[in-house]
């Protein structure tokens, strides 16, 4: 937990924080004007890695 992660939810990707609140899981944005998703056995959720470099180009 804290990792950022490259997740299928739901049949889409999505790159999150995964976090850690007590003994749950969230899959948490790293825009506050989104909401942290809950992580449960009912939710179609597959994590494909962890982000370990990002690649970029600068201008």
């Amino acid at each position: 937990p804290g990792k950022i992660v490259v997740a299928v939810l739901n049949g889409e990707l999505t790159v999150k924080r995964l976090v850690r609140r007590g003994r749950s899981l969230f899959l948490a944005p790293e825009n506050p004007d989104y909401e942290a998703i809950p992580v449960h056995e009912d939710l179609d959720f597959l994590v494909w890695g962890v982000v370990e470099a990002v690649v970029r180009k600068l201008r």
